[in-house]
């Protein structure tokens, strides 16, 4: 009897480690990889040790729900990295590496020598060696052509672009990225510059910023020296850290980049007019930096809620085989005021509800409208019309079923509308596609999964990369 449940205790905690996509050994490598990550790239060497110090301790001691799948692990670790350091651009989640399969050039390499000896005793390469080579190096150029063409730099994703009653121009900007090298994903980017001329005859600017949650420093400058009359004025300054030792030991190198507002003078799109930007609670990273400079540099007008305070930076996901990680290695403040957004935000000029900080400030820009300019129509930009989501009542009736916390997820409704609220985001209203199926803005698909009681026990989110996350509901 002893041996049978022995036996059956194996098999159930095996189990239970294939249901969670994990084991300890996996736990451990992720950890351990983490704790190398940021002792070697965080800006703060001080810092790194101190919050790895303490994700390591709590492992040891058994700190980590063992029943945690390998999503909810990966986000438990964030939270705590995030809780410690107080910097909310720390993101852990479970690999990503399968998403970007490594591109298998079609020439293929000789084992035999690429080089012989000429009769004066040279040493040159071989003929056929030159021509593979000069393929080999045609076809990365191919592909490298590819992906710029693709990945074009000056094109941001938009919610809604229109001229309001009152001649009152307005365009939600969800980001600072560039483009995606998949094609699905660059559907509404489009030029900013032509965004701008759509609105160059308007008496005011809305820009909301409420759901932008950063990209890169450079596309912030671009953008904002659309709305600054100071052409090659002082924009920011970065400091990476770089180790040149063989240890981390904290005296590293700090290579600092100051930038610059371009020498092209855009600023004769929003030349004589009124602008103002809204913020949430959910802008961040570099929309808070826009918003700083463009107060800093022109006469603009905030309204809405205090931000988050991300003033440091990164270069993007580190993908390993257990996990990918993004590690702040950059420190981005303005040198001239000895000041970063850094945990500290933005406080708007006008601090209000962010749902009324488009109320406010329309009511703003219309109080400046000249009576010849009042319509009483809302123009759109390239006839992107606002579309109505609409539930149909089978989708209705579920809707409480949907409602709960599922750790890094957050379901409510709302007029009868789920709102789906993905970590530090901002909420955004999901779409129906069939029962227990949605997609959002920002997501490919949003799935309910069921029980055989019939009742909502997880939520799995895929990316439109494929990239895919699973989460229970916390009862």
């Amino acid at each position: 009897m002893v041996k049978i449940s022995f036996i059956v205790s194996i098999l159930l905690a095996c189990l239970c480690f294939k249901s969670n996509g994990q084991s300890d050994s996996v736990r451990t490598n992720i950890i351990e990889g983490i704790t190398k990550d940021f002792l070697w790239q965080y800006v703060s060497f001080n810092k790194a040790k101190e919050i790895t110090g303490f994700i390591n301790q709590k492992f040891k001691s058994g700190g980590y729900d063992t029943t945690l799948n390998i999503d909810e692990f990966t986000y438990e670790l964030t939270k705590d990295l995030r809780n410690i350091s107080k910097d909310e651009h720390i993101i852990v989640t479970a690999s990503h590496y399968k998403r970007y399969p490594v591109l298998k050039t079609k020439v293929k390499s000789s084992k035999k020598s690429n080089y012989r000896f000429t009769k004066n005793g040279k040493f040159k390469p071989k003929l056929q060696y030159v021509i593979r080579k000069n393929l080999k190096n045609a076809y990365i150029k191919r592909k490298y052509n590819k992906f710029k063409k693709r990945t074009k730099k000056d094109k941001f994703s938009y919610g809604q672009i229109k001229i309001l009653p009152g001649n009152v121009g307005y365009f939600e900007i969800y980001d600072f990225e560039s483009t995606s090298f998949l094609k699905k994903q660059n559907k509404d980017r489009i030029k900013f510059r032509s965004v701008m001329r759509f609105l160059k005859s308007t008496n005011a600017i809305i820009i909301d910023l409420r759901a932008n949650t950063g990209g890169y420093v450079f596309l912030s400058n671009y953008f904002a020296s659309f709305f600054i009359n100071k052409p090659n004025s002082y924009f920011i300054t970065t400091k990476t850290r770089w180790i040149l030792d063989t240890i981390p030991n904290g005296r590293d190198t700090i290579i600092q980049t100051d930038f610059y507002t371009p020498k092209r003078n855009n600023f004769k799109y929003a030349k004589d007019k009124h602008i103002y930007v809204l913020t949430s609670k959910a802008t961040f990273s570099a929309a808070e930096l826009t918003s700083y400079t463009l107060k800093k540099l022109s006469d603009v007008e905030i309204i809405g809620e205090h931000t988050r305070g991300g003033g440091n930076g990164h270069y993007g996901a580190y993908n390993t085989k257990y996990y990918s990680v993004i590690v702040p290695c950059v420190t981005v403040y303005d040198k001239e005021r000895n000041y970063t957004i850094e945990t500290k935000g933005i406080n708007p000029d006008t601090l209000i509800n962010a749902e009324e900080a488009l109320e406010v400030a329309y009511s703003n820009a219309f109080k400046n409208a000249g009576l010849d300019t009042l319509k009483t129509k809302s123009r759109y930009f390239k006839g992107r019309n606002e579309t109505k989501i609409v539930y149909r009542k089978s989708i209705v009736q579920n809707l409480p079923d949907y409602i709960g916390d599922y750790r890094k997820v957050k379901i409510s409704i709302k007029d009868n509308k789920l709102l789906f609220a993905y970590d530090k985001h901002p909420e955004e209203i999901l779409k129906p596609k069939s029962k227990d199926n949605f997609k959002s803005e920002h997501f490919k698909n949003i799935s309910f999964q069921r029980d055989n009681e019939n009742k909502i026990v997880s939520i799995q989110i895929r990316w439109f990369d494929n990239f895919v996350e699973t989460y229970r509901i916390i009862n």
